[in-house]
């Protein structure tokens, strides 16, 4: 018996026309009411050839929304998983070999997912490991022969006066193969680094990304050091001085019932700033995650609720003029992408994982002597994938765990209608919360979807109104 696709949403316009979303085909599409109708009938069962409209039923089996029978269906997003596949060996196979030279940090966010024993670590790696670690570099893109590699500091904080020593090693080997440098940095000792960042951004690409979570006062209540002192200042002093030697910056703003009111003021710093008005400035807001869903991260907000904030407190909001994205809310890509209502998207493929971590894109290296599959994942004996101190040595059994995690293995994804936007969750946050990577963290990615495209209709219609003349008019 035929039937409509399980990977299907629609979302109301307004009165008169619906946006239909179908995660499995990726198609987005505008219908009417009588559209609309007919559809429930088919999803309650009735044959497509007691349906009045046979253009209707024609659209839907041509843009993936009817199938004969269930075997159909799954024999369909087979298909699409293996196309997605080759693609990402082909073209997406990047790697990114992520180095923390310290797990020890200099401040005590409120909401950090790093526990207290990590950031009071002072441990620095040696310049035998980063010589080690080079090594293995060289021989797993000798091996995978990767389209792009690059290097990315991590921490804990990477960026502290005991690291420069090693940083400088790291810039150096990493300067020797071309390969680019991307930083993860809480910005509080910028100044210490700016002569060495100049010093190699014109023989490699470097870029930092920087977390500002508001104006001074908001900032310093959630990011401060351990001596309970602010850190705005300086992180501004040190964002100024990267912006005017070209360096890359990405701001990032963790959203949370604690700021997002005043997200406004913050918006308004930046274009007092002039940073907005800098080509290599970008400013990207998140959501602050329990990914150890404790209950223990105060001011927590679902993601749901902050983009149907964000919408409310921007209702003309726009990625174009440089003052915020939301590209790290993921379930979101596909449908920006396709309606391309902002102009700085990129194209996302089916998400079947959930991010590098399980494909092998990520090779964490930690002071310990041992490499893990992501960054979250540093530190903790559960995760550890392989090590390379004193020699190289990789866990098969652990590899398969975190590389074979796709909507397809995990029970609760297979029938989700947002599975292929949402790729199953972080694999860390299952397994901090659940104790088992394939039980996910779902961070109400449904809803996510459902606020945003409520926050944007308006937008829909006016862009594409003309096309709502006449029903299923497509993208």
């Amino acid at each position: 018996m035929a039937l409509i696709t399980q990977y299907l949403t629609i979302h109301p316009l307004n009165r008169d026309y619906f946006l239909m979303v179908n995660s499995l085909s990726g198609a987005v599409d505008i219908i009417d009411n009588d559209d609309k109708s007919n559809i429930e009938l088919l999803t309650h069962g009735r044959d497509p050839k007691d349906i009045n409209n046979q253009d209707l039923i024609a659209t839907l089996r041509e843009r993936g929304y009817l199938f004969e029978n269930a075997q159909e269906e799954f024999a369909t997003l087979q298909k699409i998983k293996e196309i997605s596949e080759n693609l990402i060996d082909k073209s997406e196979n990047e790697i990114s070999f992520v180095i923390c030279p310290t797990l020890a940090c200099n401040l005590r966010c409120t909401y950090c997912f790093e526990p207290e024993e990590s950031r009071r670590d002072t441990k620095v790696m040696t310049t035998a490991q980063v010589e080690n670690i080079f090594q293995i570099i060289d021989q797993i893109i000798t091996e995978r022969k990767p389209c792009h590699s690059e290097i990315s500091l991590f921490g804990g904080e990477p960026l502290l006066p005991s690291t420069y020593a090693i940083n400088k090693e790291i810039f150096r080997l990493a300067s020797l193969r071309k390969m680019s440098i991307d930083i993860q940095t809480n910005g509080t000792h910028i100044s210490d680094y700016i002569d060495l960042i100049k010093e190699y951004q014109g023989i490699i690409d470097i870029a930092l990304q920087i977390t500002l979570d508001g104006v001074r006062d908001v900032h310093d209540r959630r990011r401060f050091r351990a001596n309970k002192s602010g850190t705005f200042e300086k992180i501004c002093e040190g964002i100024d001085a990267l912006l005017e030697a070209g360096v890359h910056v990405y701001v990032r703003v963790n959203l949370d019932r604690g700021n997002i009111e005043r997200l406004h003021e913050f918006i308004g710093f930046i274009v007092a700033k002039g940073w907005n008005k800098k080509e290599n400035f970008y400013c990207d807001v998140a959501p602050v995650s329990d990914n150890h869903a404790k209950g223990a991260v105060p001011d927590f907000m679902p993601e749901n609720e902050i983009v149907r904030r964000i919408g409310e407190l921007f209702p003309d909001y726009s990625e174009d003029g440089n003052f915020f994205r939301l590209r790290l809310f993921r379930v979101l890509h596909h449908v920006n992408e396709v309606l391309k209502l902002n102009s700085k998207v990129d194209k996302i493929l089916f998400r079947f994982h959930y991010c590098e971590a399980n494909i092998m894109q990520f090779y964490v290296f930690a002071p310990d002597g041992y490499i893990y599959p992501c960054p979250e994942s540093t530190g903790n004996q559960k995760c550890r994938i392989g090590s390379f101190d004193p020699h190289l040595e990789f866990y098969p059994e652990q590899i398969r765990k975190w590389q074979g995690r796709t909507v397809l293995r995990i029970p609760k994804c297979r029938k989700c209608k947002v599975a292929l936007f949402c790729g199953g969750g972080c694999a860390m946050a299952a397994i901090n919360a659940n104790n088992n990577i394939d039980d996910p963290v779902c961070n109400n990615a449904e809803e996510v979807l459902a606020e945003y495209i409520q926050s944007i209709r308006q937008k829909i219609i006016a862009k594409y109104g003309s096309v709502t003349s006449s029903a299923s008019d497509v993208f």
